[in-house]
């Protein structure tokens, strides 16, 4: 179950150096509860299910070599016994299938109200990622952000900044 976490997140990972539009603009998931802001139109890039039938579906926008990434994971797809365990294990989970094979820089928890939140930064192949993974029930979430050797340091800047920042659950509170 680890891989098929992390799986589309190592799938997605790669980065484009397709320039887009730069005008940032609020995308909603009501479905799972959360909305955030991304500086291009998120794009439907990819949906898995692994082999308990988890659903997962990554968004794409490239910017200026900086692949923004926001992922969803409907938890009701999952095996029951997936849930049984803490909402900060599963964030755990989520973090070692979304780096396998790569040098984890930085794994931190972070307070997500009713659940448990991860921000990791890796480094696999040339390409450097820095993502939050929000889990609450039924619903696992990441965001983040891409790069190659050449573009790293934007993964430190404003626009990743501003992403994370823009998260907001159901209920509009900002995490």
């Amino acid at each position: 179950m680890r891989a098929v976490l992390g799986g589309v997140m190592a799938a997605v990972a790669v980065t484009a150096s397709a320039a887009a539009e730069t005008a940032w603009r609020r995308f909603d998931f009501p479905e799972a509860g959360f909305s955030v802001e991304a500086p291009a139109t998120l794009r439907r890039a990819s949906e898995e299910a692994g082999p308990g039938g988890q659903q997962m579906v990554a968004y794409l926008a490239d910017v200026d070599g900086v692949r923004f990434i926001v992922a969803t994971l409907d938890g009701r797809t999952m095996p029951a016994d997936a849930w049984e365990s803490d909402p900060d294990v599963m964030a755990g989970w989520v973090v070692q299938g979304a780096t396998s094979g790569a040098r984890v820089v930085s794994n931190d928890s972070f307070a997500v109200p009713g659940g448990a939140g991860r921000e990791f930064r890796s480094v696999k192949d040339g390409l450097s990622m820095r993502v939050r993974v929000y889990v609450r029930r039924p619903w696992v979430v990441q965001i983040g952000a891409s790069a190659t050797e050449d573009q790293a340091a934007r993964l430190e800047g404003p626009e990743l900044a501003r992403l994370f920042q823009s998260m907001a659950l159901a209920n509009r509170q900002a995490i």
